[in-house]
């Protein structure tokens, strides 16, 4: 009589073990918090979720870093485009080789972020290449704002370039008021501006403030709107539970 209750011991004990091997920890930070999770890890793997949070933390953020703009005229010199184009290189390598989770939200992340890889090395070719082939960026591919100054960056004259550097400051002063920064501040740095189109190095003073209008223009980091918070997706449909560890005070 005692054999049926050893059985129903063993399948109890069977089915325990089958369950826990179903389950894993994982445990991972954002801004504010740290999150404990369980998951099935014959569902998805530990590398897919490290490769996930990978991908969410990219999507706020930039993803080239290479020298392309020039604050003085001798950092121009500094600009290397083998180097942008090296760096682009290697990281659609590395965000190709990132294996998500398999769910609709991450594929499509994945994709949006190729995308966004794309736009942003063209933005940092085409400003790098700009202080010596201005001409680069008389293209449609912005809007007109960005070509009206494109074509102002490509002014025939070395008078012209300088008058239409003056006209680019004046532009970005009175946004800068507007927004409530500081009058004081911004008439010493207009100031500051005038002097410097006066020395040997005008043209070149010239050139870095257009260009950074031009790169202000055609900003390519714009953020997509997220029909749901992307860490909400990965908390309720990846994890069976969830707590939190601890938060931060935002």
């Amino acid at each position: 009589m005692k054999k049926p209750q050893l059985l129903l011991i063993a399948l109890g004990i069977f089915s325990t073990s089958l369950t826990t091997a179903k389950t894993a920890s994982f445990t991972w930070q954002d801004e504010l918090c740290e999150f404990k999770g369980q998951y099935n890890n014959q569902k998805y793997s530990e590398q897919q979720l490290k490769d996930t949070l990978s991908m969410l933390q990219l999507r706020h953020g930039v993803q080239l870093h290479s020298h392309s703009y020039a604050f003085q005229p001798q950092d121009i010199a500094k600009i290397h485009l083998p180097a942008i184009h090296q760096e682009y290189r290697q990281q659609k390598q590395y965000l190709l080789g990132l294996q998500p989770v398999a769910l609709p939200e991450f594929q499509q992340l994945k994709k949006h972020l190729l995308q966004n890889l794309e736009r942003e090395h063209k933005h940092h070719y085409l400003t790098a290449v700009a202080f010596s082939a201005p001409q680069k960026l008389l293209i449609p591919d912005y809007n007109q704002q960005c070509l009206d100054i494109a074509k102002a960056l490509n002014a025939k004259n070395t008078a012209s370039l300088i008058k239409n550097a003056q006209r680019s400051a004046h532009r970005e002063n009175q946004r800068e008021l507007k927004l409530g920064n500081d009058p004081k501040f911004i008439a010493q740095r207009d100031q500051e501006f005038q002097s410097k189109l006066k020395t040997a190095d005008a043209v070149q003073h010239a050139k870095i403030q257009l260009i950074r209008e031009w790169t202000n223009c055609a900003n390519p980091y714009a953020a997509d709107a997220e029909s749901a918070p992307l860490e909400q997706i990965f908390r309720s449909k990846v994890f069976l539970k969830v707590k939190e560890v601890y938060c931060d005070e935002p």
